[in-house]
């Protein structure tokens, strides 16, 4: 049950996050919007985790930065950061809401190629859901 109560919190948490960046984005340039938000993240994230844990292992850093699989994972992170501010700007914010579950598609394929994942019949039928319901959304070229 814990499981589910943070998922959920998770899911608010990422819900609510749009609108708030949207309504400061649209106010400001969009590299210092980043920047800054970077800078904020960079200061209260490790604050955060040694709060609420002190399982951190300085001597894997050295193996975290000669991972290949980790540096491309970080440059995917700042390119796709950059993308969602910059399609934010550019768009209203639901518009990114519903092109996000795209994401669970992409997660699914990449799971299965590099992890070895399996494909099920729930994980098909789940992709052809969300594929329908952006279709849905975007069939008529309206945003």
């Amino acid at each position: 049950m814990k499981e589910y109560v943070t998922l959920m919190l998770y899911s608010i948490i990422w819900g609510i996050i749009p609108t708030f960046d949207k309504s400061v984005i649209n106010g400001v340039n969009i590299n210092s919007f980043y920047f800054w938000k970077t800078i904020i993240l960079a200061i209260f994230v490790p604050f955060a985790v040694l709060t609420f844990t002190n399982d951190i292992h300085i001597d894997q850093a050295q193996n975290l930065f000669t991972d290949w699989r980790f540096i491309v994972s970080a440059i995917l992170s700042v390119v796709g950061n950059f993308l969602y501010y910059y399609i934010m700007k550019n768009n209203d914010v639901s518009y990114l809401a519903y092109i996000i579950p795209l994401t669970i598609v992409f997660t699914l394929l990449s799971a299965m190629l590099f992890l070895k994942e399996q494909l099920t019949m729930d994980k098909i039928i789940g992709i052809i859901l969300i594929l329908s319901g952006i279709y849905i959304v975007y069939r008529n070229g309206t945003r």
